[in-house]
């Protein structure tokens, strides 16, 4: 008896352990996906040579593994819904310009003077928590 209620309880307590973490890797997934996105509209945009596409690259890979990290890690456990809350956003927020910082740090240093003028430029058509490029929209007539 004493083993069937042991086996019990630690095929709870795996089966909730791994249940946790579907969601880390869903959008670890999603930002490894972005994170290519962003590399091939940085490489178009600024013609890299292949030191800078690998600088990049890694950079970025850190920053969207961060990311990710942060995003978990600020979120209340006992909160179920989506939505965040203003200390959450705040914390995620100071966490995020913090990596952006060392990021761009990094890059800026490998690129030239007119390169860096453009990166920030293409910079801020990506969204900074997904990583999702957003297209340039045409001023003028439509």
């Amino acid at each position: 008896m004493k083993k069937l209620l042991l086996t019990i309880i630690a095929s709870f307590i795996i089966s909730f352990s791994f249940s946790q973490n579907k969601s880390l890797e869903k959008d670890q997934a999603k930002m490894k996906f972005n994170t290519v996105n962003v590399l091939d509209h940085f490489s178009k945009g600024l013609k890299l040579d292949a030191k800078q596409k690998s600088i990049f690259m890694a950079n970025f890979s850190e920053y969207a593994n961060n990311v990710s990290k942060a995003k978990h890690k600020t979120r209340k456990k006992s909160e179920a819904d989506d939505k965040m809350t203003m200390d959450e956003r705040k914390a995620l927020n100071a966490h995020v310009m913090r990596f952006s910082q060392k990021r761009d740090v990094t890059i800026e240093k490998c690129l030239k003077g007119k390169q860096v003028k453009k990166y920030r430029e293409l910079l801020r058509q990506v969204h900074p928590l997904t990583l999702e490029v957003k297209k340039k929209v045409k001023k003028g007539r439509k």
